[in-house]
């Protein structure tokens, strides 16, 4: 009489993050932390967590490079549980920048063009202070990549009334 173990058959996980944040997984059941190229067992439910960075959120979640979808809508939590069936599946999350709305000469980020965007201008220019991106972004008037003379120069014209609005 012959007896041979029957060995289960593991699969690998895999998972990714895209630029702009991170992701981690743990097995739903036990809550264990799965590391990326872990052996599970196959549809095992894994939990993947997504934590953008500053200033990113969730674009989407692609498994096996399809597009993952909730009710036809793409999904953007930072959270999904996933049953992996198949060593060739990976599963990865894709961030996008947040959009920031800006006032087109608010450089000091108040909500409105007025002197202290002026002042923040002047003293950006005379390297006296450095401008955040976001601040760039609104006092960049000409579209030239910098705040400069004329931007301050059209600034100012909002602020004396000169001109209504950029």
């Amino acid at each position: 009489y012959y007896y041979k173990n029957k060995i289960e058959e593991k699969i690998t996980l895999q998972y990714e993050a895209g630029d702009g944040g991170s992701i981690a997984a743990v097995d739903a059941a036990t809550g264990k932390i799965l590391e990326n190229g872990a052996k599970i067992k196959p549809n095992a439910e894994v939990q993947f967590t997504a934590s953008p960075n500053s200033g990113y959120s969730v674009k989407n979640w692609t498994i096996n490079g399809e597009v993952y979808k909730e009710n036809g809508q793409v999904y953007t939590g930072t959270t999904m549980k996933y049953a992996i069936t198949a060593s060739s599946g990976i599963v990865k999350v894709e961030f996008v920048k947040d959009e920031v709305e800006v006032v087109k000469g608010d450089v000091n980020l108040n909500g409105k063009v007025e002197i202290g965007d002026v002042r923040e201008a002047l003293r950006s220019i005379c390297k006296k202070t450095q401008l955040t991106e976001t601040q760039k972004q609104a006092g960049d008037i000409n579209k030239n990549g910098t705040v400069d003379i004329e931007d301050l120069r059209t600034i100012l014209r909002v602020v004396c009334g000169k001109v209504e609005s950029l």
